[in-house]
């Protein structure tokens, strides 16, 4: 049961990431970078879950990141990349 509502915080945690990058931060810029909300919401859960459910999950937002932008797999690569480290 604990491990579920883990996993339903997790993906609402990137479900809400995602909103406020499509939405909010999607037009702002600070010096010519725009913050990416995903990639922090990643590093956010890395420091509770352990290296697998975090490579796990990066993988997964990246591939979601990846079709909702029409990247070429870039997002998928880098995000599942970080948490290798």
């Amino acid at each position: 049961m604990k491990n579920i509502l883990k996993s339903i915080c997790i993906i609402l945690l990137f479900l809400i990431s995602l909103i406020v990058q499509l939405f909010i931060f999607n037009n702002m810029e600070l010096l010519g970078v725009k913050p990416n909300m995903l990639l922090i919401s990643i590093i956010v859960v890395s420091l509770f879950t352990n290296i697998y459910s975090t490579t796990i999950y990066s993988f997964i937002l990246g591939f979601i990141v990846d079709i909702i932008f029409g990247s070429t797999g870039m997002f998928t690569i880098s995000y599942t990349e970080l948490e290798c480290y």
